[in-house]
């Protein structure tokens, strides 16, 4: 049997909610981070990759016991193999809106009354192939800096208006969403009202669970 070292990096976020003028996103907030070493055992024979992902998942389960509005994600490397996972609780109308925690920096909002005529230039700084592939007007969309640190996981959004589309440009890449990828439609809320009685019966509290892992692994030397 051999033992081996393993770094972890663990992240705890916490959801907030943030208004960008009438619309409302659930991203997520980071509130510490911290460096633990630990140690796997190894038989001969056994996949590296499976115990790596079984003693995370273990550190993951003991992090988030019996808490609520809260989502770990814990990062495993060694030499040549790096492997991620995430979970946590926290409550709202859940979808993915990224892969994996990515760090937010501007958001665009497109509404649903601008027309492809509007397609001109696309905005300083967001590149052209975002509006090419989804054929839409970028230069006509409304542009907000996200001067904290916050960052785009799963979440919903809450709008006063209909739009047609909406620009996540992260650490990680630009990401668009669209009203078709929620289950139904976009949720309008009343002017007079904070939330309508049916974004409340859709804003209960879904437990989430979300692995993600990627692996680098070494070639196998031959003989």
């Amino acid at each position: 049997m051999k033992k081996q070292k393993v770094l972890l990096r663990v992240r705890e976020f916490a959801p907030a909610e943030k208004r960008f003028d009438d619309t409302s996103i659930l991203l997520l907030t980071p509130v510490k981070e911290d460096w633990l070493e630990d140690e796997i055992k190894v038989k001969e024979g056994e996949d590296l990759h499976d115990k790596l992902h079984e003693l995370l998942d273990k550190k993951l389960n003991e992090l988030i016991q019996n808490r609520r509005d809260v989502f770990i994600e814990i990062e495993a490397s060694m030499p040549g193999l790096t492997v991620k996972v995430g979970g946590g609780d926290y409550t709202g109308r859940i979808i993915a809106l990224s892969p994996r925690p990515s760090k937010l920096l501007r958001i665009g909002i497109i509404e649903e009354n601008q027309t492809q005529s509007d397609i001109n230039q696309s905005e300083e700084g967001i590149s052209s192939n975002v509006s090419q592939a989804f054929k839409l007007p970028i230069d006509k969309a409304k542009w907000y800096d996200v001067n904290e640190d916050l960052y785009l996981f799963e979440g919903f959004i809450l709008s006063k208006k209909q739009w047609r589309a909406i620009v996540f440009v992260t650490e990680h890449g630009e990401r668009v969403l669209l009203p078709g990828d929620f289950e139904a439609k976009t949720i309008v809320l009343d002017i007079d009202e904070k939330k309508s009685s049916k974004a409340k019966r859709q804003t209960k509290a879904r437990k989430k669970k979300r692995k993600t892992k990627k692996k680098h692994r070494k070639k196998k030397k031959k003989g």
